[in-house]
């Protein structure tokens, strides 16, 4: 599409489409914006072209047009910023990212739980760590016969497990060899790589260490099962999946349900084309999956050595300007 004004027209039909909920009409466009300076006679003939070539489509049981994918995604492909309508939220974010106190994970899914009220979606968030290395390791008595074991990884993430020991120097001292021999052989590893290393390591204790009990085996065990297992979704929003405007409302509710249950969606996702907007993939409506009035955006970010994925899923018809206008403003601050 060349012509310049249809490109405006075709804007402002999508724009007002997600604004009001309903299919625009020449009349609708002449009303809701005063700098139009066509007849309504013209706006009917750019309307019918756009129709032609598919940005725009009938609605049922109305003379108005709503837009089609296409048109979806023309617009998101020239989304304007309007930073009067997000400046509130920028300065909620922005507040967020000055707390020097709190860790940057928790700083994350807060300002993630502030654009999803504010734009009535809901978040899943996944980290991978296949990156992270342990850092260091350490070793406590906090009291008698009580020990600690501290393990921090490459992003300032601690993890911690107790283990009771009989009253018994050979045996403390047993462990804390042990111990010795493990940090000596995890530090500067990746977390992926330490399940394969467990079972050596092991070999190589009961060689060198011939009383070391057996619960000291299901506590390491438990402990590298606890760092290694930590790749979970975190979620945002959910309460806003029952105000979201779908045509068949149960149907894509239980839809998405499942997918966030069987952990598919970031399958999903991959598969699926999408519109890029910078490093945010945006994918609206999911035929092929039966999910034709639902919209997954998803931004992926680093943070440490540790890659994470956020998808937003909101109605087909919902506010792409002030979501992704929100998205770019956590992006800013990560990469501030």
């Amino acid at each position: 599409m060349e012509n310049e004004r249809q490109k405006k027209l075709l804007y402002l039909i999508v724009f007002d489409y997600i604004k009001y909920g309903n299919p625009i009409s020449s009349f609708s466009l002449l009303k809701n914006h005063d700098n139009i300076n066509l007849s309504s006679a013209t706006l009917r003939n750019e309307m019918l072209s756009l129709e032609k070539e598919g940005y725009i489509e009938k609605a049922h049981k109305s003379s108005g047009r709503i837009p089609t994918n296409k048109g979806y995604e023309f617009y998101i492909e020239n989304i304007e910023k309007k930073n009067s309508e997000t400046n509130l939220i920028k300065n909620k974010i922005d507040k967020l990212f000055t707390k020097r106190n709190k860790n940057i994970d928790d700083v994350i899914e807060e300002a993630i739980s502030i654009i999803t009220d504010a734009t009535n979606t809901f978040a899943i968030s996944h980290e991978d760590n296949k990156d992270v290395k342990i850092e260091d390791m350490h070793f406590y008595e906090v009291k008698k016969n009580k020990f600690l074991t501290l393990v921090i990884d490459s992003n300032g993430k601690l993890f911690n497990k107790e283990i009771f020991l009989k009253n018994d120097e050979n045996e403390i001292e047993n462990v804390k060899s042990a111990l010795k021999i493990i940090s000596k052989r995890i530090i500067g590893i990746k977390i992926s790589d330490i399940e394969k290393r467990l079972n050596y390591i092991f070999e190589l204790i009961s060689k060198e260490l011939k009383n070391i009990e057996q619960n000291f085996q299901v506590f390491i065990i438990e402990l590298f099962k606890q760092i290694t297992t930590r790749e979970i979704n975190y979620t945002n929003g959910l309460n806003n999946i029952v105000r979201m405007d779908f045509y068949n409302k149960r149907e894509q509710i239980e839809k998405i349900f499942n997918i966030i249950q069987e952990n598919s969606i970031w399958d999903l996702i991959s598969k699926q084309k999408g519109i890029k907007h910078k490093d945010t993939k945006i994918l609206i409506s999911l035929d092929n999956e039966n999910l034709n009035d639902v919209s997954l955006i998803e931004k992926t970010i680093k943070v440490g050595d540790s890659i994470k994925k956020i998808a937003f899923i909101g109605s087909k018809n919902q506010d792409y300007q002030k979501l992704v206008n929100m998205i770019d403003i956590l992006d800013e601050n990560l990469k501030e």
